[in-house]
C-alpha cells in the first residue's frame, strides 16, 4: 500500500523514470553551502539568563500577546534593544 500524497507520488515517478539529473558542480556547491552553514552557526552565541518566576510569567504573557514563542520573543527584544541603543556602534 502506498501512503504517498499525489505530489510525492509524482516526484517518485519522475525519479524512477530517470528524469532527474545531477547538478554538474554538485559537490562543489554542497561544500560551499556547508561552509556557509558552519560559519553562520559559529557567529551565534548561547547565553543563560536568570529571571524570577514573576518576571518569567510576565515575559511569557508578552510573548503570547505578540503571537510568538518565548525564545523568539526574547531574541526580538534583545535585537530591538541593541539596534535602538544610542551608545552601541556596529
Amino acid at each position: 500500500m502506498n501512503n504517498l500524497t499525489l505530489e510525492e507520488q509524482a516526484l517518485l515517478d519522475s525519479f524512477e523514470q530517470e528524469e532527474w539529473i545531477s547538478h554538474p558542480h554538485f559537490e562543489d556547491r554542497k561544500k560551499e553551502l556547508q561552509e556557509y552553514a558552519s560559519n553562520t552557526l559559529q557567529l551565534r552565541k548561547i547565553f543563560e539568563i536568570t529571571l524570577s518566576k514573576n518576571e518569567w510569567a510576565i515575559f511569557e504573557r508578552l510573548a503570547v500577546k505578540a503571537g510568538t514563542s518565548s525564545a523568539t520573543f526574547m531574541n526580538s527584544v534583545l535585537h530591538q534593544f541593541i539596534e535602538n541603543h544610542p551608545q552601541v556602534e556596529n
